[in-house]
């Protein structure tokens, strides 16, 4: 079975296209193996979720508080387990 790597990462870069980790400008914030059988995505669960989801919290502008990012985060659960 295919393996599959799910990488959050901050990139200087405008298209990302084929770029590598070790490139000038960018920054891996996050990678793990996906051990999906098929084409979607699949994370082992937490810890692996939670570190992926508090990386995109940090990442919400400054006009979220913790309310608008819960707010946001129910939004999410809601329109994936719907």
């Amino acid at each position: 079975m295919n393996r599959s790597w799910i990488t959050i990462m901050r990139t200087e870069h405008q298209y990302i296209g084929e770029i590598g980790e070790t490139d000038e400008g960018n920054t891996k914030l996050f990678e793990a193996e996906s051990n999906s059988p098929n084409e979607n995505i699949r994370l082992s669960g937490d810890p692996e979720v939670l570190e992926a989801v508090k990386i995109f919290l940090a990442g919400l502008p400054p006009t979220y508080d913790k309310s608008a990012a819960l707010e946001l985060m129910e939004r999410a659960v809601e329109e994936v387990y719907d």
